[in-house]
Parts: C-alpha cells; sequence; structure tokens
C-alpha cells in the first residue's frame, strides 16, 4: 500500500511512525521512526520531550537489513542501544560513543534528524535526506534540512 502520509506501523514491539529516509554515498541507507506516543508532544524548535524513542535501521541494501540502533530520552538525556533485527532489546544505557557524535548539535537536541521528524509531522510526508559521507561517520547538520522538493511517499 502506498500513501502520502506518515503512518504508525508495528515494528519491533512497538507502535513507529517512519519519518525519514537517508541514502548514504556508499550505497547504504537508514531509515528513521519515532514512537507513536510522543508524536502529539513534538513542537517545532523544543526539545523532544521525555519518552521519545527514536528508531535507525541500518540496511546494507534493500534486502539486507543490519543494525538497528536506538535511542531514547529520559530524564532530559538521551540513552542509547542498539539491537540485531530479529532480536530487539531496548536495553538502553548512556554511551561516550554515541553521545560524543550527537553531543556537538545542541541546537537539534542532539538528534541530527530533528529537522525531517518535524517536516514529517507538518507534512505528513516520509522526508529525504541524501548524505555525502560513509559509513557511520555523521552527516553534516545541513543535509538533513528538509527539501520539500525531494519529500518521499511512505512505502508501508
Amino acid at each position: 500500500m502506498t500513501t502520502d502520509e506518515v503512518q504508525v506501523q508495528s515494528k519491533y514491539d512497538r507502535s513507529l511512525a517512519h519519518y525519514a529516509t537517508v541514502p548514504r554515498n556508499d550505497g547504504l541507507f537508514r531509515q528513521m521512526f519515532v514512537n507513536e506516543e510522543v508524536i502529539a508532544s513534538i513542537q517545532p524548535g523544543k526539545p523532544l520531550p521525555d519518552g521519545t524513542l527514536i528508531v535507525m535501521e541500518t540496511w546494507y541494501s534493500p534486502e539486507n537489513l543490519g543494525t538497528v540502533f536506538v535511542k531514547q530520552k529520559q530524564n532530559g538525556e538521551w540513552q542509547y542501544g542498539s539491537f540485531s533485527p530479529d532480536r530487539p532489546n531496548y536495553q538502553m544505557r548512556f554511551s561516550n560513543s554515541c553521545h560524543s557524535c550527537h553531543a556537538p548539535f545542541p541546537e537539534t537536541d542532539s538528534t541530527l534528524t530533528k529537522p525531517l521528524l518535524e517536516a514529517a509531522l507538518q507534512t505528513r510526508q516520509v522526508q529525504t535526506a541524501y548524505c555525502d559521507r560513509a559509513g557511520r561517520t555523521p552527516c553534516a547538520p545541513e543535509a538533513y534540512i528538509p527539501d520539500t522538493d525531494t519529500a518521499m511517499v511512505f512505502l508501508n
């Protein structure tokens, strides 16, 4: 089923909304999800609310899903984790390695794709951002500024 709207789906034992896809220059891509429970509480330009769960799928090809990374805001701080797609595990902790990449971006509440999340919730369309960096290297923050000409239709 194809629709223009961001929709909530059951994934990894949670109700998640796909808000962005980020293809990278090495052929990998990432799909970003947010938990349904916080969607109504997200306010543009404000920090994400406690309880926000961001799920990032890392894809090596359209048929090869790799690690699923998660982060959740608890008591104003981000906790991080990861799991294999066939074994959801939401045990999260503070991680210096994850935090060191995210912390330099306080303007987006340490969530680089926050502008895409806000745009997806406003337009009700899954957003696409292209990253010119390979592997796990964070993309430049401007890569995540929404471009209304590249909004992607949600594929269920």
